[in-house]
């Protein structure tokens, strides 16, 4: 990792691995981590309006706040989800699969039982668009007369840190999002204008029961003709997550990275969507 301070600018950035390297896999890190430094550095302007953006898979786990709470059982119980009764039916685009896994080799959650003592198990959430399950723990599987998936986790409120300090709730073990067949350097080309969204810490201050989020982007690269020409600063980023993932999925990606820096619970690909608000 390293930091940059300088006039207009403070950054930090880091690359991540926690498998063995050979020499030349050091040396590709480090020369991952001076490109982003070098285009981090060149600051440029975005125009404000509806644009295409992708979420890298460090961006995600902020945005699937929002999907954790609507998928899980607590505010589907409550009627306040807008997933509620709707097992069976096509919520999202037949391009987006997600399976909740707390089995997952190498996954951040992966454990033999959740946090209530039972047993964890692959639970597939959306399968080609359509709601397949939601998330429960054993109050709310009693209670909504549904089999029990494994997911009463002590989860803090913010990221999905565990804790004693709290009681079950429901959340994601492991998030796992089926790759689809676009490539990053594909998706990254097909853009005339937009934005590769890398870190917005705050999205998740929006509102669970609607899905509707809102954010800075803390880290955001400015596409332009097909190539990321500097970092984006100063402007927010806002929408649905509904909306999203049904009506605005253009691509998914076809490689799975865990974004270990930030949460090693997702294994997830860049999502490309064509209109989100940028202000």
């Amino acid at each position: 990792m390293g930091t940059i301070a300088e006039e207009g600018n403070i950054i930090d950035w880091w690359e991540v691995t926690y498998k063995p390297l050979s020499e030349k896999g050091y040396m590709d890190i480090a020369d991952k981590l001076i490109e982003n430094f070098e285009i981090l550095r060149k600051n440029v302007s975005i125009e404000h309006g509806q644009c295409p953006v992708i979420f890298s898979p460090m961006a995600i786990p902020f945005l699937f706040m929002y999907l954790e709470g609507g998928l899980g059982g607590e505010l589907v119980r409550k009627k306040l989800s807008p997933l509620t009764g709707k097992l069976g039916q096509k919520i999202f685009s037949d391009k987006l699969t997600i399976i909740d896994d707390g089995l997952l080799k190498d996954g951040g959650n992966t454990a033999p039982f959740d946090d209530e003592g039972v047993l964890s198990q692959k639970t597939l959430l959306v399968e080609n668009g359509v709601l397949k399950s939601y998330l429960l723990n054993l109050k709310n599987s009693f209670l909504l007369n549904m089999p029990c998936t494994g997911n009463g986790l002590r989860h803090k409120p913010i990221m999905g840190e565990r804790s004693y300090d709290v009681k079950p709730g429901t959340g994601f073990t492991n998030v796992f999002i089926q790759p689809g067949d676009s490539s990053y350097e594909d998706m990254i080309g097909d853009i005339k204008n937009g934005l590769l969204l890398e870190i917005s810490e705050d999205i998740w201050m929006g509102n669970q029961e609607t899905g509707d989020f809102s954010g800075t982007v803390h880290i955001g690269k400015k596409i332009e003709n097909g190539k990321i020409i500097g970092r984006v600063k100063d402007v927010t980023i806002a929408g649905n997550i509904y909306n999203l993932l049904n009506e605005q999925l253009v691509a998914v990606g076809n490689k799975i990275i865990t974004p270990n820096s930030i949460s090693d619970a997702y294994h997830v690909p860049y999502l490309y969507f064509k209109d989100v608000s940028i202000n």
